[in-house]
């Protein structure tokens, strides 16, 4: 019980770890790619968390769209949960 109590301090660092912008740019465009088959660049996103801004033609934005939930569900499944909450 000593043990847990002097290493809780220590683990309470680790609770809010955010995760590198680029990580999570890179996640998103995969989860994008694996769920629509649309290929984003790093330069069609941008974060503003936890919006996701896609700058692409309107077809494929309206693909994307169509499978937000899905994409939104696999963000979460990979905790970006907090990261991530819209995408637009």
């Amino acid at each position: 019980f000593t043990m847990l109590k002097t290493l809780s301090p220590f683990l309470e660092k680790f609770k809010n770890l955010k995760v590198p912008k680029d990580a999570l740019l890179d996640d998103i465009i995969i989860i994008i790619s694996d769920k629509t088959g649309i290929k984003l660049e790093k330069e069609n996103i941008s974060l503003n968390k936890p919006i996701v801004f896609i700058k692409a033609d309107p077809t494929i934005k309206s693909e994307i769209f169509f499978k937000k939930q899905e994409i939104l569900q696999e963000l979460e499944r990979r905790f970006y949960s907090k990261s991530v909450i819209d995408i637009r």
